[in-house]
């Protein structure tokens, strides 16, 4: 992954389990890969979203980096 390790988005408003690492998560969407929500903890790819949903969530969360 190119860009900035701390520009991203919030992806979920609470916190969610990573499935690979265990953390507590809201899922990052980085500008140079708008399609994957990754854990912040480990960086492994958790979903994977429409890029339109990403501006829609950036949106309402309001969260940005």
């Amino acid at each position: 992954m190119k860009g900035s390790i701390k520009d991203y988005t919030r992806h979920h408003a609470a916190f969610i389990e990573c499935d690979f690492c265990g953390s507590q998560t809201r899922g990052r969407i980085y500008k140079v890969e708008p399609e994957i929500v990754r854990c912040g903890a480990c960086h492994r790819a958790i979903q994977t979203i429409e890029p339109a949903e990403t501006l829609k969530k950036s949106n309402v969360d309001g969260v940005h980096h």
